[in-house]
C-alpha cells in the first residue's frame, strides 16, 4: 500500500510525463526545453521539483542568441504567433486539466500544507511552478520576434481566455509574465519603423537648403496649392476646423515624395492599431479595456512627437531659405509646408479618430479616458502645425 504522499507525485509524475509528450509533438521552432527523459527517478524524493527537474534538460549547444538569429531568417512573425498560441493553449490546458484532476482525486485526503517547507508543501505546487518556469524559458525568447498585431491580437485574446478559467487557481501566475510581454510587443507593433522613417525624412529635408535634389521633397509637374484664404491664428487653435478648410487626399501626396513615404508608414502603423482595438471587441474585462485606452494614448504622443519633428525641420528649412533669400525654393517649400499639414497630418488625424471611434463604440463610458464618454487620444493637436503657420 503506498503512502498518500507517493500516490500524489506517482500521479502528477504521470501527468508531467504526459505534458512532455505534448511538448514534443508540438512543431515549431521554439528553443527545446524538454530534450532527456532519464529512465528511473526517485519516486520517494521529497518534492515533485526534484523529479521533474530530472525528467528536463535545456540544452547548451546552442546559444539563445544563436537561436534567436536562426529563427529570424527561418520563420515570420506570423509563424511564430501560430507556434506560440499551440504551446500556450496546450500548456495551459494541461495544467486546468492536471489541476481538476488532482484536487478531485485527492480531495477526500489530508490537504498538505502550503508552505516553503518541502516536506510539507503540497507537490502539485511544486510541479506547476517547475512547469511554468520551463514554459517560459521556451516563450519568452519567441514573444520577442513578434511584430505582427494580428498574430499579437491573437495571442492576447488566448492569454485573456486562459486568465478566466485560471482566475480561481493561484498557479496561473506565468499568465501575467505573458500579458506584459505582449503589452510591449502590441506597442513595438504600432510604432515599429515610425522614428527611422521619420529620422531620414528629417535628414532629407535639412539638406535642401545645401542644395539637394528637391524632387524628393516636390515634384516639378506638382499643381500649385491655394488656400481657401490666409491661415488665421484663432481658426489655427481648433486643430478641427483648421485641418478641415483644405484637403490633400493620399493620391495628390504623391506629388510630394517624402511625405507620401511617410503616410505609408503611419497608415501601416494605423492598421496595426486598429486590429488590436478591435481584439478588443467583446473583451468584458475592465483591464483589457483599460490596455486599450492606454494603447491608444501611448501611439497618440508618439505619432505626434514624430509628426512634429517633421514640421520643424520644414520650419527650419523656410526659415534658412528667407534668411539667404532663395525665392526659386520659397513656392516649392511652401506647397510642401501646405502638403503637410492638409495632407499628412489630416489623413493621419482622420485614420486614428476612426480607430478611437471604433475603441468608444466597445468601451463603457465609464471606461474612456477621462469618464467623461469621450476618449482623449487625438492627433487633432495644434502643436503639430504651430510652427509652420508663417510659411503656409
Amino acid at each position: 500500500m503506498f503512502p498518500e504522499k507517493e500516490l500524489r507525485m506517482l500521479y502528477l509524475r504521470s501527468r508531467w510525463q504526459a505534458w512532455l509528450q505534448t511538448a514534443e509533438s508540438l512543431s515549431g521552432f521554439a528553443p527545446p526545453v524538454y530534450t532527456e527523459l532519464v529512465s528511473e527517478t526517485d519516486l520517494a524524493s521529497d518534492s515533485i521539483y526534484k523529479v521533474a527537474q530530472s525528467m528536463a534538460c535545456v540544452p547548451t549547444s546552442a546559444s539563445p542568441a544563436h537561436t534567436r538569429r536562426e529563427s529570424e531568417k527561418a520563420h515570420s512573425s506570423a509563424e511564430i504567433a501560430a507556434y506560440l498560441a499551440k504551446y500556450i493553449d496546450a500548456f495551459f490546458s494541461w495544467l486546468a486539466e492536471v489541476e481538476l484532476q488532482y484536487r478531485t482525486l485527492f480531495s477526500m485526503k489530508a490537504a498538505l500544507e502550503k508552505t516553503d517547507r518541502a516536506d510539507t508543501r503540497d507537490p502539485f505546487v511544486d510541479l506547476a511552478t517547475f512547469a511554468s518556469q520551463q514554459f517560459l524559458s521556451a516563450t519568452q525568447p519567441l514573444l520577442g520576434l513578434l511584430s505582427d498585431a494580428s498574430g499579437i491580437a491573437n495571442l492576447q485574446t488566448l492569454v485573456s481566455a486562459h486568465t478566466q478559467t485560471l482566475s480561481r487557481s493561484d498557479i496561473g501566475f506565468a499568465l501575467s509574465f505573458l500579458a506584459e510581454s505582449l503589452r510591449e510587443r502590441a506597442f513595438a507593433s504600432v510604432v515599429q519603423g515610425i522614428e527611422g522613417a521619420v529620422s531620414d525624412a528629417c535628414k532629407t529635408i535639412g539638406a535642401l537648403s545645401a542644395g539637394s535634389s528637391w524632387e524628393r521633397l516636390a515634384v516639378a509637374t506638382r499643381p500649385l496649392l491655394e488656400l481657401p484664404g490666409e491661415p488665421s491664428a484663432e481658426l489655427a487653435r481648433d486643430p478641427s476646423k483648421f485641418l478641415d478648410q483644405y484637403r490633400i487626399s493620399p493620391v495628390g501626396l504623391l506629388q510630394y515624395p517624402l511625405l507620401a513615404d511617410l503616410l505609408h508608414v503611419f497608415r501601416n502603423c494605423l492598421h496595426a492599431l486598429r486590429i488590436l482595438v478591435l481584439a478588443a471587441d467583446g473583451e468584458s474585462s475592465d483591464l483589457g479595456a483599460n490596455e486599450v485606452l492606454v494603447l491608444l494614448s501611448m501611439a497618440s504622443v508618439v505619432f505626434e512627437s514624430e509628426l512634429v519633428r517633421v514640421a520643424e525641420a520644414l520650419a527650419l528649412c523656410a526659415n534658412s531659405l528667407l534668411k539667404a533669400k532663395v525665392d526659386d525654393r520659397s513656392r516649392v517649400l511652401k506647397d510642401a509646408c501646405t502638403a503637410f499639414v492638409f495632407g499628412l497630418v489630416r489623413n493621419v488625424a482622420e485614420i486614428f479618430e476612426e480607430v478611437t471611434t471604433i475603441c468608444d463604440s466597445v468601451l463603457d463610458a465609464d471606461t474612456r479616458f477621462g469618464g467623461n464618454g469621450e476618449s482623449s487620444a487625438s492627433l487633432y493637436s495644434e502643436a503639430i502645425y504651430e510652427c509652420l503657420l508663417p510659411y503656409l
